[in-house]
């Protein structure tokens, strides 16, 4: 298991399926895209669907109405939710703060968001300095463990 607060397994990323290596390297890429003049914190996200092999990047995009900033995993599941998709299978994270150790992970917001488009999705957090080395591999129910849904 990881030292983190959070739930997950510590594996290195040729360990993990094709999917999941996949989506970190789609996640790491959609950092060139984040705009984010005023916290220069560049976050990727890359979401799969279960109806689809396609990957749908995201990235944080800033406002300096911070209330008008969206996350990159939001931005990333906007992306196939405006083509019809409904049920996520994975996500991917990449972001880092280099003064801390720990894993970027999505924020309550996001948390939330993904648990309505799936209850069972996997969760891949890497960091962007370590591309192949580590990954966290966790899942939604262990971020979000009671998820509200109608």
């Amino acid at each position: 298991m990881a030292s983190q607060k959070t739930a997950g397994d510590l594996l290195p990323f040729d360990a993990l399926d094709k999917t999941g290596r996949e989506l970190i390297v789609a996640a790491n890429s959609a950092r060139k895209y984040a705009y984010c003049p005023f916290s220069k914190f560049a976050v990727g996200a890359a979401v799969i669907w279960d109806d689809s092999e396609e990957i749908h990047i995201g990235s944080n995009i800033e406002n300096s109405s911070y209330g008008n900033c969206i996350c990159a995993e939001r931005t990333a599941l906007a992306k196939g939710i405006t083509e019809g998709r409904r049920r996520v299978k994975a996500v991917a994270v990449a972001a880092e703060m280099s003064d801390r150790p720990d894993y970027v992970s999505p924020c309550g917001i996001c948390r939330q968001f993904i648990y309505e488009f799936g209850d069972d999705v996997k969760i891949y957090l890497s960091k962007p300095s370590d591309i192949h080395g580590q990954v966290l591999v966790t899942s939604i129910q262990c971020l979000l463990p009671l998820g509200f849904r109608f």
